[in-house]
Order: structure tokens, then sequence, then C-alpha cells
């Protein structure tokens, strides 16, 4: 299984989730987005994923971080989530 992981933050040339790109054969089996938002740099922080497949199926999901939370943390809950 092939799996590429991209932060929202990354700039991927020419691969978006609405393009065909994750329907090439030699691509990856899934492409996974991850996102995360908090307030003032370390409270109620929030993270969220899109999962596209080969086969052009979607998955999204969205789960607080915590309260009190560090960006790294909202972003290892974003992984966390979309790979369980």
């Amino acid at each position: 299984m092939n799996i590429q992981v991209i932060t929202v933050q990354e700039d991927i040339p020419g691969d978006t989730p609405d393009n065909d790109s994750n329907q090439e054969e030699d691509g990856p089996d899934y492409q996974v987005y991850i996102d995360l938002s908090i307030k003032k740099g370390e409270i109620n922080g929030g993270a969220g994923y899109v999962i596209h497949s080969k086969d052009g199926s979607t998955i999204e999901g969205r789960k607080a971080a915590g309260v009190l939370c560090s960006a790294f943390k909202a972003e290892a809950v974003a992984l966390y989530s979309a790979l369980a």
C-alpha cells in the first residue's frame, strides 16, 4: 500500500484534490490531505483530513485536538484520525 500525506501548507505543483492525478497507475493508492486550526497559537485546536483513493472515493473527517494544544499536536491528531 502506497500512501502520500500532504499538509495543506505544502505547495505541490499540479497536484490538487480536484484533478485526476490520483488516478495514475504508478501514483499513490491514497492521498491524505491534513489541515489544522488553532486560535491564538495554542487554544481550541481542531484537525481535519480528506482522503482520496485511486478508485475515486473520498473520505473526510474532523476532530477536536484539545483545548490546549500545539500545532504539532493538531497535525498529529489529523494524521492519526485519517489513518485510524
